[in-house]
């Protein structure tokens, strides 16, 4: 029973993400936090094999029909040791960087290769 439990930590081991961040900003800041949240549970370390990099988020004023919009981008690098890099790009509107962090989430665990 213990070589089973130590196989299952040492398979999941390999899955260990480093979570980086290029800006110090506020926007930044609160994104990266939701980020290192929804991919906590796939267990960050400093030993990665994915090393994930959010750049500085890049807040913009935009006008449609009249009307001001806030909103953002972002871009999030992955790197992993064997295998090309990914770069993902995420817009969101009234700072509301929910569904980029989730879609940001889906892509670690699926370049971590995890299942949902």
């Amino acid at each position: 029973m213990a070589v089973l439990i130590f196989l299952a930590a040492v398979a999941f081991d390999t899955s260990n993400i480093e979570l980086w961040k290029g800006g110090d900003d506020g926007l930044t800041n609160r994104f990266y936090d939701a980020l290192e949240k929804a991919v906590a549970p796939l267990k960050v370390s400093s030993t990665a094999s994915l090393k994930i990099t959010v750049e500085q988020v890049k807040p913009k004023t935009w006008k449609h029909l009249g009307h001001p919009y806030d909103s953002a981008d972002v871009t999030i690098r992955f790197e992993r040791a064997n295998g090309p890099p990914n770069t993902f790009r995420c817009t969101f509107v009234d700072y509301d960087f929910q569904p980029c962090v989730t879609r940001a989430a889906t892509l670690t665990k699926s370049l971590a290769g995890l299942s949902e």
